[in-house]
């Protein structure tokens, strides 16, 4: 169940030409039980847009005789396309599946498409805001009729913005979480969330409901960007009365490719025969037993974090742990004492949820880390949640509805109790019990659990039970571990490296493998450290932005520098930029050329300059201050950049700290630039970019600039 699928013109398509290496629905030997439209086919071809997929179910059963698994549709919801899906949001803002509509209210709210996570976290705070508030619903009907889901689409209807604003207006902290303090956008917003919320439990629980009978399945796999909404699937394996429910830790689009594996390598059609055997005429290989692991990510070598660490050691100090359990008595320790301790072990995880390999970890039981990691690790909005991972046989003494873990005679744990191994379900946290893990403890007393065995995780449950054995505690903070703004879970060594300096010290500990690094603090102490010698981190771009006055007086408003090399950079690439030098045929001498293609992710901008001096007019004048260019040098050159969002760009104080950052060459000594800017006033300096500073500079002035540019990783000692 996700907001869209796949085209049914292109399966026709395929169906047409032949295709038989594109598996889709239409080629499946036997249809659906039900398909909405029925007339699907003429229905399609008049549309101006074409029809694409919306829900599906299907039922599928192993074949013991061979095997394999035997797979039946049962239902096939088609949604006409109302827009042009080459828009940014893929035209879901008039699709009618319940995954698109939800979508849609997350564009109202946050103004993207996309973030139907912080919708579910945003909906139980309407029962904290609007105490007299009535909720109208939004979506309603049935997913199994024709024309049988109706929308209000009155209540989706825009001003031009949406409701979020600023940041959703919440980006003073856990204050404005109050009732008193939240505004009147908030309440908006969070009563549109929570109406949306409890429109997709009742449309989904009710279509699942009936699907039960008429299919007769015992069990339920939930699949779909709709399956990542945590607080849905909570109710679907406790109210539905199936034996199993499985949320694949990849449900959304993330998780096709393995879908597609799985069924090339055992899907079977009506004739008996696997695709696998289809394809290659030997037989398939055996049927997986359980879920694949989700840990899927690249495997990186002990080199590769050496090198990470050590490209870095100008700013960090570094401790070496060769003993596993005394990483782990170390990592327990310290989140038991409040900080907050990022954690990157072996392949990371496919899907999006961070699941205890790229994970910053936290004390459940300290109610400010809500509010910390929030505002000073992640810099997000302050209403949204956290989410706790805690050892599956304890989960049942902490969380409502889950049945307690049983060994068999061989001590092996069963299913009962591992009900969210994946963090997919939203359980009710006991009576009595909030208090105890507050900071994983939702406004409506609920939180989105991973429960952790150890024959799955066994590192990552060691530390959980360290951490019990200090505290009483079965559990730890678990969220993401990823603090630069629009970027994913990190990645590589580089990257967990490169997000834990990002957190400019909000973040006390980053364990790597075997490596224990803390941000090293700056040398500079009052009148210490004066004989060092700084050095930049590397060549940069300086720009300044001047405000007018109406008497023609100006006032710089903004300094700003571009340092490809610097090991915080927000682009990996050359900073974003990507030159491409040679000649350009349709030149004009006196002219330059200038097009710019807005993607939602990359902006791509190509200049033709006869000289460097229309290059600066042009950045300057065109592009400024949302791109610039790093290397101007190149005569007669076509200069193609592509730019990440907010890209590269680090905001100096001021124009003293752009002056300091140009004196750090590694020769002179932070005496000889307190001694060159103090004295002079900044005149005289090698290389000085202004003829005077603005006002009297002082050796505190300078220091403080020092120690604000190694916290930013600019310069080195």
């Amino acid at each position: 169940m996700d907001g869209m699928g796949e085209t049914y013109g292109a399966m026709q398509a395929a169906l047409a030409s032949g295709d038989e290496a594109y598996a889709h629905d239409l080629a499946l030997s036997r249809s659906p039980a039900t398909v909405i439209p029925a007339d699907i086919k003429a229905k399609a071809g008049a549309a101006e847009h074409g029809y694409r997929e919306g829900e599906s179910a299907y039922t599928f059963q192993r074949d013991r005789a061979s095997n394999r698994i035997h797979i039946t549709p049962l239902l096939k919801r088609w949604i006409e396309e109302k827009s042009p899906p080459t828009l940014y949001n893929h035209g879901f803002e008039n699709m009618m599946s319940a995954g698109a509509v939800y979508s849609r209210v997350s564009s109202n709210i946050f103004g993207d498409w996309n973030a139907c996570g912080k919708v579910m976290g945003l909906a139980p705070w309407h029962g904290a805001w609007n105490k007299q508030r009535s909720l109208s619903s939004v979506m309603r009907g049935s997913l199994l009729e024709e024309e049988g889901l109706q929308v209000d689409w009155d209540a989706l209807r825009m001003d031009g913005k949406p409701l979020a604003g600023n940041r959703f207006y919440l980006d003073a902290g856990a204050e404005a979480l109050s009732a008193a303090a939240a505004s009147p956008e908030s309440k908006t917003a969070a009563a549109l969330a929570q109406s949306v919320q409890l429109d997709l439990e009742s449309l989904v629980l009710n279509t699942v409901k009936e699907l039960k009978a008429v299919s007769k399945a015992r069990n339920l796999c939930f699949c779909g960007g709709v399956a990542l909404n945590s607080v849905l699937n909570g109710k679907l394996t406790r109210e539905l009365g199936f034996e199993q429910t499985f949320i694949p830790p990849y449900p959304g689009d993330d998780g096709i490719a393995i879908g597609c594996c799985a069924y090339a390598l055992f899907g079977q059609d009506g004739d008996g025969r696997s695709r696998s055997q289809e394809s290659s005429g030997s037989a398939s290989p055996p049927l997986w037993t359980e879920p694949l692991s989700p840990y899927q990510g690249p495997t990186y070598s002990a080199e590769e974090v050496e090198e990470a660490v050590a490209n870095a050691a100008g700013w960090l100090d570094v401790t070496r742990v060769e003993e596993e359990e005394e990483l782990v008595s170390q990592t327990a320790a310290a989140v038991a004492q409040g900080q907050v301790v990022a954690w990157w072990q072996g392949r990371s995880e496919a899907g999006p949820r961070a699941l205890g390999h790229r994970t910053l970890l936290a004390d459940p039981r300290n109610a400010s880390m809500v509010s910390h990691i929030n505002s000073n690790v992640k810099g997000r909005e302050a209403f949204r949640p956290f989410a706790p991972s805690v050892l599956a046989e304890e989960a049942s003494n902490w969380f409502q509805g889950i049945s307690p873990c049983t060994r068999d005679s061989l001590g092996r744990w069963g299913l009962e109790g591992n009900v969210s191994p994946y963090m997919s379900l939203t359980v009710k946290v006991k009576e009595g019990l909030w208090d105890k893990i507050p900071a994983v403890t939702h406004v409506d007393g609920t939180s989105r659990l991973q429960s952790v065995k150890e024959e799955q995780e066994p590192l990552y449950y060691r530390l959980i039970r360290a951490f019990f054995k200090l505290t009483g505690v079965p559990m730890v903070l678990n969220t993401s571990f990823n603090t630069i703004k629009s970027e994913p879970i990190t990645e590589s060594p580089s990257d967990g490296v490169r997000s834990f300096l990002h957190a400019r010290g909000s973040i006390a500990k980053l364990v790597m493998g075997k490596y224990v690094l803390q941000r090293r603090a700056c040398p500079l102490q009052g009148n210490e450290g004066h004989e060092l010698r700084p050095v930049s981190s590397g060549p940069f771009l300086l720009e300044t932005a001047e405000r007018v006055q109406q008497d023609g007086a100006g006032e710089v408003s903004r300094v700003r520098i571009q340092m490809p090399t610097c090991i915080m950079s927000c682009d990996t690439l050359n900073g974003g930029w990507i030159t491409l030098t040679g000649k350009c045929p349709y030149m004009c001498p006196y002219m330059s050329v200038y097009v710019l293609i807005c993607r939602p992710y990359m902006s791509l901008f190509v200049l033709v300059c006869p000289y460097e001096g229309w290059i600066t007019l042009i950045v300057y004048v065109l592009v400024c201050p949302y791109m610039s260019i790093y290397d101007l040098t190149v005569y007669m050159s076509l200069h193609v950049l592509i730019c990440r969002p907010y890209g590269g760009w680090i905001t100096l104080t001021d124009e003293l700290e752009a002056e300091i950052l140009a004196c750090c060459n590694g020769q002179n000594s932070v005496e000889d630039i307190i001694s060159q800017l103090v004295s002079a006033g900044g005149a005289g300096v090698e290389g000085d970019m202004w003829e005077e500073l603005a006002e009297e500079v002082t050796v505190s002035d300078v220091v403080d600039r020092l120690s604000r540019l190694y916290q930013e990783c600019l310069i080195s000692f």
